[in-house]
């Protein structure tokens, strides 16, 4: 496996944001390179919080099966899992459920979708929120588009809202070349408007995949 490539070192921060396209099966490679970077530093405990529509229920399924309470195999898989645009592949099942070994103090997990009609400040109040119950920097999965910082003629994304009143590092997953699997269907990752307009210069790094594989989405069976 090709280990990604950061443009310039991280800066310590609250939150490190991830911009992904979702489908790919790189991305958990992406979200464990930050996981390591920040690991290296003494922190009591590390967040995760993802861009996922989960309620209080399936969270606590979630949290069963981070603290190895339950199996992968007898997991009650949440219905947003079947029907996430991609945000979900099977490879998220297997980083949750190893998550305890690997990464013994990231306990705590914060799911921020929402089906609010000004969901970028909602899911700032979510993760403003989470903050305040970990102690210890936060690593956020979310979609290219909400993980900008934008001038302050523009709408604010989350990430905007939370850079006004906390530390935040935003990178960006460039991916060199590929294929992502969204709703089954293959696209080429170049074809995906953010990997070819301005968005990448809102981030403060970039995260260099050289090829991206489609992530395998669940299947309700």
């Amino acid at each position: 496996m090709i280990t990604p490539k950061l443009h310039h070192p991280l800066a310590i921060a609250d939150f490190y944001i991830l911009g992904e396209i979702h489908g790919v099966k790189e991305n958990i490679t992406a979200l464990t390179t930050i996981l390591d970077f920040i690991s290296n530093f003494d922190h009591q405990e590390i967040g995760i919080a993802f861009e996922w529509r989960i309620d209080e229920l399936e969270a606590a399924e979630i949290q069963k099966l981070v603290t190895g309470e339950a199996s992968i195999s007898d997991f009650t898989v949440p219905a947003f899992f079947f029907a996430s645009d991609a945000r979900v592949v099977k490879d998220h099942l297997d980083f949750l459920h190893q998550l305890p070994t690997h990464y013994p103090t990231c306990t705590k997990l914060c799911f921020f979708d929402t089906h609010q009609r000004n969901f970028e400040l909602e899911m700032f109040e979510k993760l403003h929120d989470f903050k305040q119950s970990v102690n210890g920097p936060i690593v956020v999965v979310t979609g290219v588009i909400h993980g900008q910082i934008l001038p302050a003629n523009y709408r604010p994304t989350f990430a905007t809202l939370l850079a006004k009143q906390h530390i935040v590092e935003n990178i960006f997953i460039e991916y060199k070349t590929g294929k992502v699997r969204v709703n089954e269907e293959l696209f080429d990752i170049k074809d995906a408007a953010s990997q070819n307009d301005n968005t990448r210069t809102h981030y403060l790094n970039n995260l260099i995949i050289p090829t991206a594989n489609p992530g395998t989405e669940l299947v309700e069976k």
